[in-house]
């Protein structure tokens, strides 16, 4: 009896792993991971500098990022606005290029007005970054 119940036990494990494995396979199939040296999608890897992973991550847990935040990120220093706004353009159009050339999306990453405020200048992502996360980590997760 008690061989019985471990190798249930056992078999039970071994389901629930393989079952975990193909859903993360699942879930992260589509998306566009990020960690502290670049984006991954589809197996594929570009590297970033600290500059656009902390754009990246601003990015995954903001739904819009201003223009002003976009400048503190860039530079401590401060510049005339026109300088602030090519130094900007210079950088979206760089971290868009990356986007681009890894997933094939033209516009990873984009230019909009804020929905109240029509003035603000800001940033949304096309497509949902998300931090990268190791199979351990999803095989423990409960949701």
């Amino acid at each position: 009896p008690l061989k019985v119940v471990l190798i249930g036990f056992v078999s039970l494990l071994f389901f629930w792993i393989i079952m975990k494995l193909f859903v993360f396979q699942d879930h992260i199939k589509d998306l566009i991971l990020y960690d502290k040296n670049g984006i991954y999608y589809r197996k594929r890897f570009v590297s970033l500098n600290t500059t656009e992973i902390k754009f990246i991550q601003l990015l995954s847990s903001e739904p819009f990022v201003s223009a002003s935040m976009l400048n503190e990120i860039l530079s401590e220093k401060e510049y005339s606005k026109s300088h602030l706004t090519e130094l900007r353009d210079k950088f979206v159009l760089t971290l868009k290029s990356k986007i681009e050339n890894l997933t094939g999306e033209k516009d990873g990453v984009y230019e909009t007005k804020h929905k109240d405020d029509k003035r603000i200048k800001g940033y949304k992502a096309n497509g949902a970054f998300k931090k990268k996360t190791s199979f351990v980590v999803h095989l423990f997760k409960i949701k």
